[in-house]
């Protein structure tokens, strides 16, 4: 798979966030707990993958390692830290307002911001800390009554999928290197999926099946197998501060479906912050273009 230049990757980037604003739509539209979903997310998310880079092999020499061949301790502690992630998410917005579980998990960025420096090498240059700053106050205004009275337990939960968050980001900025997006990603669909089966055999009680459980397909082949792969592509090539910044697109355009699918009209805060953040993408991606054209590669 040919690699992306920054300005393809930034686009793909947005786009994909942008895509991942649907999913509490399909969420909502299936009668499942939070781990059965997880664990349709996984389970398709691998197979779609697995079928892509058996057609790989079958036309192509692969151009990286095989999966599970090289790193294999950092990609077992990323099966791990997603999958807690995920299930920390889920159970967030069943124990707190939703507003106050967005709100702390999507201050992840700003330590993505801190720490990529540190651990990933990354430079951290004004236009970003630009985009970043523009991205959080957007984020503040949506969420300004955010921090209304929630109990321990959300809160907590809360901050753990904001911590697991920073760690997913920063961990995989070395597998995706290596491995490329989609070999990456199907390893983390694969080995988080095998270890959620105890927990979806002997914790879940199923309802009776329903067509809405058709959305699953959608939602681990579209939004999780395709998606995640994307998302790791890109993330080699414009780095984990960048990533983190264009992430706020997620929450942002959530409130745009809700209001354009099940017309919940947002307040005009809202709407105020959501056209911050993506203002904030756009300051991004145009920063990527300016990069290439100072360097020759356009105009």
């Amino acid at each position: 798979m040919q690699r992306l230049s920054r300005q393809q990757a930034t686009i793909a980037l947005a786009l994909t966030c942008t895509g991942w604003g649907t999913v509490p739509l399909i969420v909502r539209s299936v009668d499942l707990p939070p781990a059965a979903i997880v664990a349709a997310r996984f389970w398709f998310g691998a197979f779609a993958l697995t079928v892509v880079l058996g057609w790989e092999r079958r036309r192509t020499r692969p151009s990286g390692p095989r999966v599970w061949s090289v790193q294999r301790g950092r990609a077992a502690l990323v099966c791990v830290v997603l999958l807690v992630h995920w299930l920390a998410e889920i159970a967030a917005y069943q124990n707190a307002p939703v507003g106050t579980a967005l709100f702390i998990i999507f201050l992840a960025p700003i330590g993505i911001a801190a720490f990529a420096p540190r651990i990933l090498g990354e430079r951290l240059d004004s236009r970003t800390i630009v985009a970043l700053g523009l991205a959080v106050c957007g984020f503040a205004f949506m969420s300004r009554n955010a921090l209304e009275a929630s109990g321990a337990k959300g809160l907590l939960l809360s901050l753990a999928a904001a911590v697991t968050f920073v760690a997913l980001v920063l961990l995989n900025k070395p597998l995706a290197d290596v491995y490329g997006g989609i070999r990456a990603a199907q390893m983390q669909m694969t080995g988080a999926g095998l270890m959620i089966i105890p927990i979806v055999a002997f914790g879940v009680n199923f309802p009776s099946p329903d067509a809405s459980w058709l959305w699953l397909i959608v939602l681990g082949v579209v939004h999780t197998g395709a998606a995640i792969a994307i998302y790791l592509s890109a993330l080699s090539v414009v780095g984990a501060t960048t990533t983190g910044v264009l992430g706020y697109l997620e929450p942002a355009t959530a409130v745009g479906w809700a209001w354009l699918v099940l017309n919940e009209k947002p307040a005009l805060v809202t709407v105020i912050g959501g056209a911050a953040i993506l203002g904030a993408g756009l300051l991004v991606v145009k920063n990527e273009q300016t990069d290439l054209e100072v360097a020759g590669v356009l105009g």
